[in-house]
């Protein structure tokens, strides 16, 4: 009977130690994910507070590229017409002191409303036709 009684209180404290080996593994595991929760979290408010001069280093150029972002069009058939970049190209600003921005912007949205097509949003005409109205270094 001793040899039993022994037996069980091995067994009890075997059972106790995968307790709190699974114990210690559930705090470790936790303990990762709040670390990569916290990373992640860091990354991302890099991201945001990141200052414009940072933005445009060169090594963030390729995701910084273009600072417009045309909504998705659903027609895949949908093209800008070569006569429509002429008529947008007629008045182009070019950033000089004399040019009034609010002005260019208004004459560039007329033009683009001649443009309609189902499926196909204004702003994303916009965007595909705005670089067109650029010159030099606002370009």
């Amino acid at each position: 009977m001793g040899d039993y009684g022994n037996q069980e209180q091995l067994t009890a404290q075997l059972q106790q130690m995968q307790q709190q080996m699974l114990q210690m593994q559930q705090t470790i595991q936790a303990q990762q994910d709040a670390a990569e929760q916290a990373d992640l979290a860091q990354q991302e408010q890099q991201a945001h507070t990141a200052s414009i001069g940072q933005r445009n280093l060169l090594c963030n150029i390729l995701t910084t590229r273009s600072a417009l972002v045309p909504p998705p069009c659903t027609r895949q058939d949908f093209e800008i017409k070569p006569a429509l970049i002429g008529l947008v190209q007629r008045k182009v600003f070019s950033g000089l002191f004399t040019e009034i921005p609010m002005e260019h912007i208004e004459s560039f949205e007329k033009v683009c409303s001649f443009t309609r097509a189902n499926g196909v949003t204004p702003d994303y005409i916009r965007c595909m036709l705005f670089p067109f109205s650029l010159d030099g270094k606002v370009a």
